[in-house]
């Protein structure tokens, strides 16, 4: 029934007759059957996500593809918890789409994602899954996922997300640092599961680590990393007039592309970490000035 109702609702779609009535009919009916199947379904990964999907009012703003990509969302949502399912169909649909239609693939901040039923569990789960694609030996537990969620809830401005019809396939985020914790990594002593952090409390100066920017292995052609800095370049740009400053910025290179990435940002090399690494240093102006983000605004 899935596959019928998903090739109903493509066909719809490319005659620009979609609407949002029939992707929240899908949500409902997925939501039931999940209800039904699971005792504890609030505890489902992006449960509150397909919720909101299933309940939201409209907002007149909808357009048909990006109902068609919350389509494509609830289905593959539907396959993980509800139906065990050979999704090659689902898949190809997806990768079809992001070839004919770029703007599918998304960029935005945690505003977006918490007000449209994400929930900062769902994008650190989200992040584990990305890792796991993109690190071969990496191995989250639900300690690591619960270190991860307080971090980032102390640090929700310095966030982007890059989804595909509902998956999280790439992301940048900087962690706030304690001065003590910054010293620890120009040391190259600095364990990410040792961080405690600062929050985030407003206009004023912070110390940013870059604990995160990746993008999936299939979404790494130039388009979307071009996308990727450029939303970073904006997004830094918009909180420095904001008030917002980075005395310090930190990361830690763990592949020879996150060593080029932190070159191009403007970072300096400092040391190498005592696990694994190389430890690279500046400021905010630094990466402003940088000839990446230079040609930006350029």
């Amino acid at each position: 029934m899935m596959e019928d109702t998903v090739n109903r609702l493509h066909h719809r779609f490319h005659r620009g007759t979609l609407e949002m009535d029939e992707v929240t009919r899908l949500a409902q009916w997925v939501l039931a059957r999940a209800q039904a199947r699971c005792p504890q379904p609030e505890s489902l990964f992006k449960y509150m996500r397909i919720r909101y999907l299933a309940t939201r009012p409209a907002i007149g703003s909808e357009t048909t593809l990006d109902l068609w990509c919350e389509a494509l969302e609830v289905a593959g949502w539907y396959y993980r918890w509800v139906e065990s399912a050979p999704e090659q169909w689902l898949t190809a649909l997806e990768k079809a789409l992001v070839e004919t239609h770029p703007a599918c693939v998304r960029y935005d901040t945690y505003d977006y994602f918490l007000a449209r039923g994400w929930t900062v569990h769902d994008m650190v789960l989200s992040s584990v899954d990305l890792s796991t694609a993109n690190i071969g030996d990496y191995d989250g537990n639900g300690e690591d996922i619960d270190h991860w969620v307080r971090l980032r809830e102390k640090s929700l401005p310095f966030f982007l997300g890059v989804t595909c019809c509902g998956t999280l396939v790439g992301q940048w985020a900087l962690t706030l640092l304690t001065a003590t914790e910054y010293q620890a990594l120009l040391r190259g002593t600095l364990e990410e599961e040792q961080i405690v952090g600062a929050s985030y409390a407003g206009p004023g100066e912070y110390i940013g680590y870059v604990s995160t920017i990746t993008l999936r292995p299939d979404f790494r052609r130039h388009r979307f990393l071009r996308s990727l800095i450029d939303h970073i370049a904006d997004l830094m740009r918009c909180q420095f007039d904001r008030g917002i400053r980075f005395s310090h910025i930190g990361a830690n290179a763990y592949t020879g592309a996150g060593v080029q990435l932190c070159r191009l940002f403007g970072l300096e090399y400092v040391t190498e970490h005592r696990s694994k690494g190389r430890i690279y240093a500046g400021d905010e102006r630094q990466i402003l000035n940088s000839p990446l983000l230079r040609r930006r605004s350029g």
